[in-house]
């Protein structure tokens, strides 16, 4: 039985989104509201504990 983790979401300076990956300091993202993808620094997120 396999259990998927959830996805993780985090605050931007543009709004709530899903991690999608993660490369040295630069975090990919994809907006929760548009699905838009985006690319931010790590120090400019933050972890929302769900």
């Amino acid at each position: 039985m396999s259990t998927k983790p959830n996805p993780e979401i985090v605050s931007t300076p543009r709004g709530l989104a899903r991690v999608c990956w993660r490369s040295g300091n630069i975090v990919g993202v994809r907006f929760c509201d548009t699905g838009s993808p985006w690319t931010f620094e790590a120090r400019q997120i933050t972890a929302v504990q769900s």
